[in-house]
């Protein structure tokens, strides 16, 4: 027994000993041989660094010229890397939220090679990894230390050989990383193509739309007659692009159809207001479906299906109409025997009322209209008042705004998409539009109608003024305050803000009040919006896509030299950088696939 146990005791120790000696003969080898260690070890940081270099390569090249990328290869505190700069902008629509951690991943590989290269012995200029410089260097280091004999030599770099390989495993975490980034960067390049593609028959869809809005509007002013009336309006209700239509997974070049929402009514001495709500009353139902080419923005036919009821009474209205386009902004004339329907349908509407109204014309379609209540045409008339936007917002100012946000971003939704369907026609101009000109009606438990634009039946686009007869926006010649290079924008930002955050701009900056036209000078606003903008309530309180919307609105922030409505890359350009992003949120708030997941 004690001779087991003196073995016990001793082997342990004789264990021990044994590795100590392993130890010790493999730190005396690596002694005999940091050579050989020394190559193996710079062979590794070669491929890293190599590893690092095509990381950057493959990222940058699709964004910035060859000269460029060697530049921001080889000094990472260059000003190309600047995230205001061109460049910058360009790495962070190219990867998206993950572009500051890929410049962090940059800054850290930068400084691992830099002390990788000190731990070489090698000496760098300016305190910068230079691949072409300190490359040679680190080469001819090497060679210098292969041909040394002296124990110093050799002591010094096993010393430092465990902190070097720590080093090299760090940077080969960092190109991982890279590389992970790349693989999104990919994912996000192939997403954005995708889009664009979509984006293309999406803006025909718009412009085909308002062309045709625009032949029904010519037409219905030629040949619809009244002498009983001193006036007649045409009201557009906004409609934003329909969710249920894009899910079903159609192409948007499918339909055949122009689809938008019209109200026409008449009015006499009587207000306005109340003509407007008994007119609605009036007509139960009304169907108007626009058939033609869409690609080609030809109109062929005019449908109309309406019923109309007062006091008892019921009418029944139906007529086809064919319509002939000179061109897609000409008036159309329609066959000389349906001219007679066309004036029978106010005649009959007429009578219908006593003679005091014409008729209420609606579309009421769902292709690229997104309506919670398809009926609303016979329920509308138990609203009980009618306002602008602008006169909304600011009626809760002093209390807490009772609209979900649902609704706020529906709204904005509609608005954003009108003015790329409607703009510069008789119902928008983006010289002078505003949200004064954007209508709702409330029902008495909170429930808002959808919104409409109300203009004059007859008015064209005025030109060469401001809404307040002024000079033109556009003009060169204006002096005395800045012009925005496009009110309409600046316009629709400050509404995005009011509406997201359910206070009129001169609550959220009262120094705005201050002055007796502040609230109407577009000098003041943008100076406020852009005060609103940089408060930490709005930024904590909206969403990215809702804050990239509106300071581009604001801001007017598109790259292209022209920012109007006429310039087709300024459009795909707005409906990229301010509808899609809305309606992004629009389809989350109510769970639904996106325009572009589609």
């Amino acid at each position: 027994m004690e001779a087991v146990s003196l073995v016990l005791s001793v082997f342990p120790l004789l264990i021990t000993t044994v590795e100590h000696w392993e130890s010790c003969m493999d730190s005396t080898k690596r002694f005999f041989r940091w050579k050989n260690e020394l190559q193996n070890t710079s062979i590794e940081l070669s491929v890293q660094e190599l590893k690092f270099r095509m990381n950057l390569q493959s990222l940058l090249a699709p964004i910035v010229p060859k000269a460029d990328i060697m530049e921001m290869i080889d000094n990472p505190k260059s000003d190309l890397w600047k995230p205001d700069g061109e460049t910058g902008i360009a790495l962070a629509r190219k990867l998206g939220d993950a572009s500051s951690h890929y410049q962090r991943i940059v800054r850290n590989c930068e400084r691992i090679l830099r002390e990788l290269a000190e731990a070489f012995d090698c000496v760098l200029k300016n305190d910068t990894w230079r691949y072409d410089v300190s490359k040679d260097v680190l080469l001819e280091n090497l060679r210098k230390h292969g041909t040394t004999k002296n124990i110093a030599t050799s002591v010094k770099f096993l010393y430092r050989k465990k902190s070097i390989l720590q080093l090299i495993q760090e940077l080969d975490k960092n190109n991982q990383r890279l590389t992970e980034l790349e693989d999104k960067a990919d994912k996000i390049g192939t997403a954005i193509a995708t889009s664009k593609t979509k984006l293309k028959p999406f803006l025909r869809h718009f412009t085909s739309v308002r062309q045709t809005a625009l032949t029904l509007h010519k037409t219905l002013a030629k040949h619809i007659t009244c002498s009983s009336h001193v006036g007649h309006s045409i009201k557009l209700e906004l409609a934003d692009p329909n969710v249920e239509y894009l899910s079903r997974k159609r192409p948007i070049d499918e339909t055949r159809s122009m689809q938008f929402k019209l109200l026409f009514v008449a009015h006499n001495h009587k207000s306005e207001d109340q003509i407007r709500l008994f007119q609605l009353e009036l007509t139960k139902e009304a169907h108007v479906s626009v058939e033609g080419d869409e690609d080609q923005g030809q109109v062929d036919r005019l449908s109309v299906d309406m019923v109309a009821e007062s006091k008892g009474k019921t009418a029944k209205l139906r007529f086809s109409v064919p319509l002939k386009p000179d061109n897609v902004y000409a008036a159309t004339t329609p066959r000389p025997g349906t001219l007679a329907e066309v004036r029978s349908l106010c005649d009959s509407a007429i009578q219908l009322g006593n003679g005091d109204f014409c008729l209420d014309l609606r579309v009421l379609r769902s292709k690229l209209l997104h309506n919670i209540d398809h009926r609303e045409g016979s329920t509308v008339a138990h609203f009980d008042r009618v306002v602008s936007l602008y006169e909304l917002i600011r009626m809760h100012h002093n209390q807490n705004f009772p609209f979900h946000p649902r609704t706020r971003r529906a709204i904005s939704l509609k608005i954003a998409a009108s003015l790329l369907r409607f703009h510069t026609s008789p119902w928008i101009n983006e010289a002078f539009w505003s949200s004064k000109e954007v209508f709702v009606a409330i029902r008495k438990d909170g429930y808002l109608s959808d919104p409409y634009l109300s203009t004059s039946f007859l008015d064209e686009p005025r030109a060469g003024c401001d809404s307040n007869g002024g000079t033109p926006w556009n003009d060169p010649n204006s002096r005395g305050r800045t012009r925005h290079k496009n009110p309409a924008l600046l316009a629709l930002g400050v509404l995005l803000l009011e509406l997201e955050l359910g206070k009129p701009i001169e609550a959220l900056v009262p120094d705005l009040e201050d002055g007796a036209d502040k609230s109407e000078s577009r000098t003041a606003l943008f100076i406020a919006a852009n005060k609103v903008l940089e408060t930490r309530e709005y930024q904590e309180t909206v969403s990215d896509n809702h804050l990239l919307a509106t300071e581009s609105c604001i801001n007017c922030a598109f790259t292209m030299r022209y920012r109007r409505f006429s310039d087709e890359k300024f459009r795909e350009a707005f409906c990229e950088e301010v509808i899609l992003p809305i309606l992004r949120d629009y389809c989350h708030e109510n769970s639904v696939a996106s325009f572009e997941d589609i």
